[in-house]
């Protein structure tokens, strides 16, 4: 059985007045492997660019797979217990 994994991207913008206005997106969409997802963010990027109010800032992009199901599952549990204790210490 092959495990398929998609891709998600991030498009980094940061101002060339000022380097400290920093911007990080996740793309809405996912991508089935690394390369179409790099294909993507390069459209995306060229888009933004050619726009005139984008032109002085710095893109750059990046892709991620997705967290398999172990770690999202790990992610929603301690999450869950986060709020249980944060409930029982307000009830308190």
């Amino acid at each position: 059985m092959e495990l398929f994994v998609p891709f998600m991207l991030f498009i980094l913008g940061i101002s060339d007045e000022d380097p400290a206005q920093v911007e990080l997106v996740r793309h809405p969409a996912l991508y089935a492997d690394e390369a179409d997802c790099l294909e993507a963010g390069e459209q995306i990027i060229r888009a933004r660019v050619t726009q005139e109010h984008e032109s002085s800032i710095t893109f750059h992009m990046f892709c991620k797979p997705m967290p398999d199901v172990e770690e999202f599952n790990r992610l929603t549990d301690q999450l869950e217990e986060n709020q249980r204790k944060l409930r029982e210490e307000r009830s308190q």
